[in-house]
Protein backbone atom coordinates (compact mmCIF):
# COMPACT_ATOMS: atom_id res chain seq x y z
CA UNK A 1 0.00 0.00 0.00
CA UNK A 2 1.36 3.55 -0.96
CA UNK A 3 1.30 6.41 1.95
CA UNK A 4 -1.24 7.93 -0.40
CA UNK A 5 -3.75 5.85 -0.36
CA UNK A 6 -3.10 4.50 3.20
CA UNK A 7 -3.64 8.19 4.45
CA UNK A 8 -7.05 8.94 1.74
CA UNK A 9 -8.49 5.30 3.21
CA UNK A 10 -8.30 6.73 7.00
CA UNK A 11 -9.53 9.90 6.20
CA UNK A 12 -6.29 11.69 7.79
CA UNK A 13 -6.56 15.38 7.83
CA UNK A 14 -4.33 17.44 5.31
CA UNK A 15 -2.17 19.17 7.73
CA UNK A 16 -1.52 15.75 9.66
CA UNK A 17 -0.80 13.97 6.86
CA UNK A 18 1.64 16.38 5.47
CA UNK A 19 3.85 16.00 9.17
CA UNK A 20 3.00 12.28 8.64
CA UNK A 21 4.72 11.99 5.22
CA UNK A 22 7.50 13.88 6.48
CA UNK A 23 7.88 11.86 9.23
CA UNK A 24 7.81 8.24 6.35
CA UNK A 25 10.77 10.65 4.25
CA UNK A 26 9.49 7.81 1.69
CA UNK A 27 7.67 8.83 -1.36
CA UNK A 28 3.96 9.22 -1.44
CA UNK A 29 3.61 6.38 -4.30
CA UNK A 30 6.54 4.04 -2.90
CA UNK A 31 4.79 0.60 -1.62
CA UNK A 32 5.56 -0.35 2.16
CA UNK A 33 3.00 -2.48 4.61
CA UNK A 34 -0.28 -1.59 6.03
CA UNK A 35 1.21 -2.54 9.24
CA UNK A 36 4.41 -0.49 9.22
CA UNK A 37 2.30 2.43 8.04
CA UNK A 38 0.28 1.95 10.85
CA UNK A 39 3.04 1.65 13.13
CA UNK A 40 4.45 5.04 12.02
CA UNK A 41 1.39 6.86 12.05
CA UNK A 42 1.14 5.37 15.67
CA UNK A 43 4.63 6.62 16.74
CA UNK A 44 4.50 10.20 15.16
CA UNK A 45 0.89 10.74 16.43
CA UNK A 46 0.73 8.46 19.23
CA UNK A 47 -2.60 7.32 18.50
CA UNK A 48 -3.67 4.49 16.55
CA UNK A 49 -5.51 4.92 12.84
CA UNK A 50 -8.12 2.81 14.55
CA UNK A 51 -8.80 6.07 16.28
CA UNK A 52 -8.46 8.51 13.79
CA UNK A 53 -11.53 7.24 11.13
CA UNK A 54 -14.17 6.42 13.83
CA UNK A 55 -17.34 8.97 12.94
CA UNK A 56 -17.68 10.91 16.69
CA UNK A 57 -20.61 11.15 18.49
CA UNK A 58 -21.98 14.43 18.97
CA UNK A 59 -23.29 15.27 22.12
CA UNK A 60 -27.22 16.00 22.79
CA UNK A 61 -28.59 16.73 26.38
CA UNK A 62 -31.66 14.50 26.70
CA UNK A 63 -34.26 17.77 28.02
CA UNK A 64 -33.39 21.03 29.58
CA UNK A 65 -34.19 21.47 33.06
CA UNK A 66 -36.12 24.17 34.61
CA UNK A 67 -34.55 26.50 37.17
CA UNK A 68 -36.76 27.28 40.14
CA UNK A 69 -37.71 30.93 40.16
CA UNK A 70 -35.73 33.05 42.62
CA UNK A 71 -37.47 34.20 45.99
CA UNK A 72 -38.97 37.31 46.01
CA UNK A 73 -36.93 40.40 47.52
CA UNK A 74 -37.31 40.34 51.16
CA UNK A 75 -38.00 36.93 51.71
CA UNK A 76 -35.33 35.26 53.69
CA UNK A 77 -37.10 31.70 53.34
CA UNK A 78 -37.52 30.79 56.65
CA UNK A 79 -40.53 31.86 57.32
CA UNK A 80 -43.72 32.45 54.48
CA UNK A 81 -44.81 35.44 56.12
CA UNK A 82 -41.51 36.64 56.88
CA UNK A 83 -40.44 39.58 54.93
CA UNK A 84 -37.02 40.15 56.81
CA UNK A 85 -34.59 40.28 55.02
CA UNK A 86 -32.95 37.56 57.12
CA UNK A 87 -30.71 39.51 59.70
CA UNK A 88 -33.30 39.89 62.74
CA UNK A 89 -31.63 43.26 63.52
CA UNK A 90 -32.85 46.79 62.73
CA UNK A 91 -30.84 50.03 62.71
CA UNK A 92 -30.03 51.23 65.63
CA UNK A 93 -29.93 47.74 67.84
CA UNK A 94 -27.02 46.58 69.59
CA UNK A 95 -25.87 43.23 68.57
Amino acid sequence: MTPKKFIEQNKIKPSIAAGFMDHLRMEPDSESSEEKLSEAFKKFTGVAVEHISKPRVDFKPEKKTEIPPKSPEGFSGDNPGDTDKGSGYKKGDKK
